[in-house]
């Protein structure tokens, strides 16, 4: 089993078992404010090249989120997303690795509804600010260096998540995003033109995007006074 199923085995195993988990609280007051935390593999759909050429190795998301009494809320924070070549179609002769960093400031819109005593289900829409960067080593000696690419560009997320309460402020839960990048493919700061100078131009014009699975958690704080339990009419 490679490291992506296991990875996500271990986040749904997790979650289970808080589902079994029979001391929780069932009553969650409405809160204002919470701070949230998650941990995704990030799978490349985007153009052939970039998806021949990297995999995923780990996204990071956290928030700071302000909740209405209504179940919509908004949120301001941080993306962090790395892919790198690895042991990829392009690059497993050691000739050259490259890793890709992404840092995103990023505002949401979303909607949480609370199932019952203890789950709630969310979505959201958001915003990302990406400035990226390419980090190259193994490079030949027969190869010279080529300046470092930073990146600035747009991306557009929708996530979904289900949460489980462990106890009045804390719950945990599993989500899954989709992540469209206004960044199209560039095969020069990484030598992609010279190891494979077969790509089609095709391959390379399409927008970047990706699929995300992981755990996360969030700590709620700050109940409305006048709405002490979460209830959905």
């Amino acid at each position: 089993m490679t490291r992506k199923p296991i990875v996500i085995f271990n986040c749904i195993a997790f979650l289970f078992l808080f589902f079994c988990n029979s001391n929780a609280v069932a009553q969650i007051p409405v809160y204002k404010y919470s701070v949230k935390t998650d941990f995704s593999i990030p799978m490349v759909t985007g153009s052939k090249a970039y998806k021949k050429s990297f995999t995923g190795v780990m996204a990071l998301n956290t928030a700071f989120t302000l909740h209405s009494k209504l179940g919509l809320f908004a949120h301001v924070g941080i993306h962090y997303l790395q892919n790198n070549t690895g042991n990829s179609k392009n690059f497993n002769l050691g000739v050259l690795q490259v890793k890709h960093h992404l840092l995103s400031p990023n505002i949401a819109l979303g909607y949480e509804y609370f199932t019952g005593e203890r789950f709630t289900l969310g979505i959201e829409a958001a915003f990302n600010k990406s400035f990226g960067k390419f980090n190259k080593s193994l490079l030949p000696d027969s190869i010279i260096d080529r300046p470092s690419l930073t990146q600035r560009f747009n991306e557009y997320a929708l996530n979904g998540y289900v949460s489980f309460y462990t106890d009045d402020n804390l719950s945990f839960g599993i989500n899954l995003g989709y992540h469209y990048q206004a960044y199209t493919f560039d095969p020069y700061p990484y030598y992609f033109d010279i190891i494979n100078n077969s790509t089609n131009k095709e391959d390379i014009q399409n927008s970047n995007s990706y699929i995300t699975f992981g755990l996360g958690f969030t700590y709620h704080f700050a109940p409305f006074m006048k709405q002490p339990i979460r209830e959905n009419k």
